[in-house]
């Protein structure tokens, strides 16, 4: 690292609060969970937790990534009698552009297990393709205040619909979605939205790189009408080494992903 330079972070807050967006490098590992005050629909709140590990390179070839999702952490809290309920989620990516540009594609609830309400919008298989283009002057900036803007843009189906647009029985159609991600202060992100079907603002923070927990917050069904707040702790493990150029700054944060809250039960 240069003289003068703020040392760069290891992790990244997140760059986006449901829509998807992760790493797809080898090593690696984060563990989360999230807790909401209530579904879309419903008004008992409820909790989910996921695994997620990356698994290819990105910069050189392809990078990939699989979700273990755990949907069902009791009984008789939240959704009932769907203790273990959960599902694999996959997806694939690749940078363009001087690593400013990430394509994404995958399959959310690929393979599901549990129950038989796969029919239910938040569990039903899910096809998405995205983008994201992290817009910045300089490398040494990404860790200061507006040193970037994240933009995300995509399309998918399943749990991505419009409520008008859900089917029991299909995927059906796809619906786009959008986010927009800078930092207000170094490891801190706010965030804003649109899911596929809602408005979603919200904050994420990793406010210690030696211990990185990564802590968001937010609040979504803005047009709804009846919002819901949701809070996410994960902790990110990093199992290869960082990219990093030939001055020691990362070569393209992506941001660590938290859990996506479910949508309805």
């Amino acid at each position: 690292m240069l003289p003068g330079r703020v040392a760069p972070l290891t992790f990244y807050p997140s760059m986006t609060l449901e829509n998807p967006l992760n790493s797809g490098r080898f090593g690696l590992i984060v563990l989360g969970a999230t807790i909401e005050n209530k579904t879309r629909i419903a008004n008992e709140p409820d909790a989910n937790a996921g695994i997620y590990v990356g698994l290819g390179a990105p910069e050189r070839f392809v990078g990939a990534g699989a979700t273990l999702n755990i949907y069902g952490l009791s009984n008789k809290v939240g959704e009932q009698q769907n203790l273990g309920q959960g599902s694999l989620s996959f997806h694939i990516n690749r940078l363009f552009l001087q690593n400013k540009f990430l394509l994404d594609a995958g399959w959310e609830n690929a393979i599901y297990w549990g129950g038989n309400n796969q029919s239910y919008i938040s569990y039903q298989r899910s096809l998405y393709f995205s983008g994201n283009y992290l817009l910045y002057s300089k490398p040494e900036n990404l860790q200061k205040p507006f040193g970037y803007l994240s933009i995300t843009a995509g399309i998918g189906n399943g749990s991505f619909r419009r409520d008008e647009n859900y089917t029991t029985v299909k995927s059906g159609s796809f619906d786009p979605f959008f986010s927009i991600a800078t930092p207000v202060f170094k490891g801190t992100n706010i965030l804003t939205e649109w899911n596929g079907y809602d408005i979603t603002a919200g904050i994420s923070s990793i406010p210690f790189q030696k211990i990185p927990f990564l802590f968001t917050v937010e609040i979504t069904d803005l047009i709804f009408g009846n919002p819901r707040i949701a809070a996410s702790v994960s902790l990110p493990f990093n199992l290869g080494k960082p990219k990093k150029d030939k001055n020691g700054l990362p070569v393209r944060p992506i941001g660590i992903k938290p859990v996506r809250p479910v949508r309805t039960i």
